[in-house]
């Protein structure tokens, strides 16, 4: 019998060793599972950080941050209601640009 086929008999892939609950490299069938996932987070960071990027770069280019708009936001609301005057609002408003 050690004619036939690679040396291991007739029988040889039949069996609960060899496709029954294994994978051809003998680990356990929830290995490619676990493969797999750990790709899919992989990629799933690196995109994330790609978004992330390139809005941060993206709000940096205009010269006009998120943080700027709300701060004359306020200080226009400021003046709007009579707390601050106009001389007040424009020093202050040519601090901020």
């Amino acid at each position: 019998m050690m004619g036939w086929g690679y040396g291991a008999g007739m029988m040889r892939g039949f069996g609960l060793g060899y496709y029954g609950g294994y994978t051809g490299s003998g680990g356990a069938w929830w290995s490619g599972l676990v493969g797999m996932a750990a790709q899919i987070l992989f990629w799933l960071v690196i995109i994330g950080l790609g978004i992330y990027v390139f809005r941060r770069l993206s709000f940096g280019v205009s010269g006009n941050s998120r943080g700027t708009d709300g701060a004359l936001s306020t200080l226009r609301e400021r003046y709007a209601r009579g707390e601050i005057g106009r001389e007040e609002y424009q020093r202050c408003k040519a601090d901020l640009k």
